[in-house]
């Protein structure tokens, strides 16, 4: 996997020991979509590559990766053990319902 393998990194390792460290004194600013190598250049015009590594985490993390419906279908939301992707998605849904009306 070329692109979103940190995604994948971070369930292996919560996967293998079921917590991440979190410190709140570090903030990190970083050129993201637009800096040049790395995932930018191995991403494609029309997202397929984006949505082939979606496919691969969702089909690994069964239940862990919802399509981000704000960004557009290249872009995921992790919730991992908080709650199920279906359980995001109909939220999201009922909201966009709300606000049709």
């Amino acid at each position: 996997m070329q692109l979103k393998e940190d995604y994948d990194y971070s369930c292996a390792h919560l996967h293998a020991h079921g917590a991440v460290y979190r410190c709140n004194r570090l903030l990190l600013q970083a050129e993201h979509e637009t800096n040049e190598g790395g995932a930018v250049t191995n991403r494609d015009e029309q997202g397929q590559r984006e949505r082939d590594a979606i496919h691969i985490l969702q089909k690994k993390w069964p239940g862990v990766f919802c399509i981000n419906g704000k960004r557009g279908d290249t872009q995921v939301i992790m919730a991992w053990k908080r709650r199920r992707c279906d359980e995001f998605e109909s939220e999201q849904d009922s909201k966009k319902k709300k606000r049709k009306v």
